[in-house]
């Protein structure tokens, strides 16, 4: 019962601006420090802080709960064909993610300003998930979002909307775990329907493979097709060092990650690195462009 009324507050939620005006955004989704060194690579894998930002389900599958605080910087480099010699645009971003989980329902409540170019966002993401059985869970993620969107810096125009994430996640042995997320259902924004599925293997608690692949569903396949890989290595006892890389051909991106990670029994610090490429497409109008990005986080989990 308490899952279905909460299922109706976040639909609930997101049919307030369920038409907003079709306008093409160049900010991008949040990643925690983690997804920012697989390179977005992970619905397959039984995460915490990032039920807020990919997939939901997860969560329900952990006993405790956590405060996550991130920071995010970066420039963007422009190669135009009418100013070669663009200075560098800035990017810089922070995130707050509680987490409380171990109950019947677990969930989280997130919030992210972010700024990208001449571009601002305010986002709020509340996630919550359930146990659907001793291996599975369910889950359901609303972002509410406000862009200020601006190609110069003076003109700005405020958009508000709201969009649906729905997840599962399935513990398919001791070593393999799998996930599959559909990201705006609703066709609330223009071209960010996805549904993805992941998948991770574990071998001997040491080397993790993860890979994640998915699409839009509303188009053809090989116009959107996205797939991602990662690997991550558990050194001395308490650090991870991870490495990814991703192709996404709906966004015409390419690129890669890598990152680190101290974990102790309360704390873990994380660090990462990110390169993007973004080709050119004249029929989508869209300029070369190379974007990196560096994070860093802190987690404390009690």
């Amino acid at each position: 019962m308490k899952m279905t009324k909460l299922l109706f507050l976040l639909l609930g939620l997101l049919l307030i601006n369920c038409f907003p005006p079709p306008i093409y955004a160049k900010l991008r989704d949040l990643e925690t420090t983690r997804l920012k060194s697989t390179a977005g690579t992970g619905v397959g894998s039984i995460l915490m802080e990032e039920s807020s930002v990919l997939n939901p389900a997860p969560v329900a599958f952990f006993k405790d709960s956590s405060i996550y605080l991130q920071k995010i910087s970066g420039n963007i480099t422009q190669e135009t064909s009418n100013n070669p010699h663009a200075a560098p645009l800035d990017i810089d971003s922070m995130a707050a993610i509680l987490t409380e989980s171990g109950q019947t329902i677990s969930g989280s409540i997130g919030y992210q300003y972010a700024e990208d170019r001449f571009d601002k966002r305010k986002r709020l993401m509340i996630a919550s998930a359930g146990r659907a059985g001793d291996k599975s869970s369910l889950g359901i993620a609303a972002r509410i979002t406000q862009d200020s969107l601006s190609e110069n810096g003076q003109d700005v125009q405020n958009i508000k909307y709201n969009q649906l994430v729905l997840g599962a996640s399935h513990v398919l042995g001791e070593a393999v775990t799998m996930g599959v997320t559909f990201i705006d259902p609703l066709k609330e924004r223009p071209n960010e329907t996805r549904g993805i599925l992941g998948l991770q293997y574990v071998y001997e608690d040491f080397v993790f493979l993860i890979l994640d692949a998915g699409a839009d569903y509303n188009k053809a396949l090989a116009e959107t097709f996205l797939y991602r890989g990662a690997v991550q290595f558990k050194v001395f006892g308490d650090f991870f060092v991870r490495a990814g890389f991703f192709t996404d051909d709906g966004l015409n991106e390419n690129g890669s990650g890598a990152g680190l990670s101290w974990v102790q029994p309360k704390l873990m610090f994380d660090f990462a690195l990110k390169n993007t490429n973004i080709k050119a497409d004249l029929d989508k109008n869209i300029e070369p462009e190379k974007i990196k990005e560096t994070s860093f986080s802190l987690s404390y989990r009690f």
